[in-house]
């Protein structure tokens, strides 16, 4: 018998189920659902008594399982013999008389990804039931179950939650490096594209519509790049790197909003005779070729400008932004110099789309309309993704030998989106200060990378093996506030 059962309508769950338990059983817990029945096994001869003999239940509510009478018998078991801990899986309420026993929303859970509740929902197994042999605390069995398994960049004791797909630091691109191939045809009219995501647009458009309080007349649907994919060339004769190639196609604005901010939001797939999310039927692990991807994924690019003076002390500093409370997105999160979508306005000189025009204008009119800067000047590292497949970002670096507190007090279009700030660029500061603010994870791999062109790699992991540990879990807390730091420092198991 097992120390966990998950109690979930197979309807919907099965995925969720499957990946949570292998999540439990990398750390040391036994765990039982009802996927793993032989064919012709009778469920309520099996079920019955792992119910009864596990020490833990894991109840997966959603819209199918409040339809079921199995699982809310499972709920009652489970509530009366104070071993359930609930989760909601997507918007159903669940009945009031098992709110006590909520211990989270993993709604946003999946493969690649999770919130802050995956954590909240191992701590509160191991204070039920206890930790599993080989561990002496619940931080510990966190971050072997989720940080390395995703893949996520990792260094010293930072975990960020993203993924680092091509790039070297260490030879940063120029753009006689990259070849932009571009291409006027539209992602979403695509014969492959599935149809019932064209169908769900309005109702995720008036969803995104309605969380943000945005009068949809004022928005118009202008056109995107979006980035298919990459190659990167062989080795040339004379061993030096080969061409980086870029494909861009086009996505919409809307698009965009419908797909990646409408992620969660659920709508009727009448293949599939019930409601299902984006992120439930589309969203994978990051691909070899972006095409495979359904989502926009239309780039943005994070700039690191980095201020070097001998007439100002430091005489290396970095310029940073944190992001006003009464904008949009990300209220309070520390960003890197400047970022921005990448957008029809920023092409080359052969009227392409083009990192390098989008680092250039976004780094002007983020910090300094006096910048006089060129495409040349911005230095491409490479690029990341943020969770799956949401948020590719291209990032690299300009230099600059304007004095850091003229470009803070420089005028810029975007004063009104965060206050600008310089500090020290070398490691202890940056790291540092990653380590104890709230950052947006891709600015924080920026200037994580960006800091190993200009100081030795030894240094670098040093300073962030002795730093306190940061992992993903911590990005993903609203803003790290005070009340979530709280939930994450103690976690009582519900009656």
């Amino acid at each position: 018998m097992a120390d966990i059962f998950i109690s979930y309508r197979m309807d919907d769950s099965t995925v969720l189920a499957r990946e949570l338990a292998r999540l439990l059983r990398k750390v040391g817990w036994t765990v039982w659902f009802a996927p793993e029945l032989a064919i012709g096994d009778e469920l309520e001869e099996k079920i019955d008594p792992e119910l009864a003999a596990a020490r833990c239940v894991i109840g997966l509510w959603s819209r199918t399982a409040a339809a079921s009478p199995h699982v809310e018998a499972e709920f009652v078991y489970a509530k009366q013999h104070r071993k359930l801990l609930a989760t909601i899986t997507d918007a159903t309420p669940i009945p009031e008389h098992f709110k006590t026993a909520i211990i989270g929303n993993l709604s946003k859970f999946s493969m690649m990804t999770y919130g802050p509740d995956l954590p909240q929902l191992l701590r509160g197994v191991a204070g039920m039931i206890g930790l599993p042999a080989g561990f002496e605390d619940v931080e510990t069995l966190i971050a072997s179950a989720v940080d390395e398994e995703f893949g996520f960049y990792r260094l010293g004791n930072i975990t960020v939650p993203a993924k680092y797909l091509f790039g070297s630091p260490r030879e940063p691109f120029r753009p006689e490096d990259v070849v932009i191939h571009d291409t006027d045809i539209v992602h979403e009219d695509r014969p492959d594209y599935p149809q019932i995501l064209r169908d769900a647009y309005p109702v995720l458009l008036a969803d995104v519509f309605t969380r943000f309080n945005i009068d949809a007349s004022r928005y118009h649907d202008n056109s995107l790049p979006r980035l298919d994919g990459w190659r990167q060339a062989p080795e040339l004769a004379d061993d030096s790197r080969g061409q980086l190639h870029l494909h861009f196609s086009r996505t919409t604005y809307f698009q965009l909003w419908a797909t990646n901010v409408g992620v969660d939001t659920p709508y009727d797939n009448p293949q599939l005779g019930r409601q299902t999310t984006i992120r439930q039927s589309y969203c994978y692990p990051p691909y070899e070729d972006l095409f495979q991807s359904v989502l926009s994924n239309n780039p943005s690019v994070e700039v690191v400008v980095i201020s070097e003076n001998p007439d100002q002390t430091p005489a290396r500093q970095v310029l940073i932004r944190r992001r006003r409370l009464n904008v949009a997105g990300y209220r309070g999160w520390f960003q890197s110099s400047a970022s921005g979508h990448l957008s029809l306005a920023h092409r080359d000189a052969a009227g392409r789309p083009s990192p390098f025009a989008a680092a250039i204008g976004e780094a002007i009119q983020e910090i300094s309309h006096s910048l006089d800067l060129a495409p040349e000047d911005f230095r491409l590292i490479g690029l990341t993704l943020k969770e799956q497949d949401f948020n590719p970002s291209f990032y690299g670096f300009i230099q600059t030998d304007r004095l850091a507190s003229e470009l803070v007090s420089d005028f810029c279009r975007d004063d009104y989106e965060g206050k600008k700030s310089a500090i020290a660029f070398d490691p202890e500061t940056v790291l540092r200060h990653i380590v104890e603010n709230p950052w947006y994870p891709l600015s924080a791999m920026a200037l994580m990378a960006t800091l190993f062109t200009f100081y030795p790699s030894q240094e670098i992991h040093a300073v962030a093996r002795r730093l306190p540990v940061k992992r993903v879990q911590d990005f993903y807390f609203e803003h790290n506030d005070t009340e979530d730091q709280e939930k994450k420092a103690s976690v009582a198991v519900p009656a």
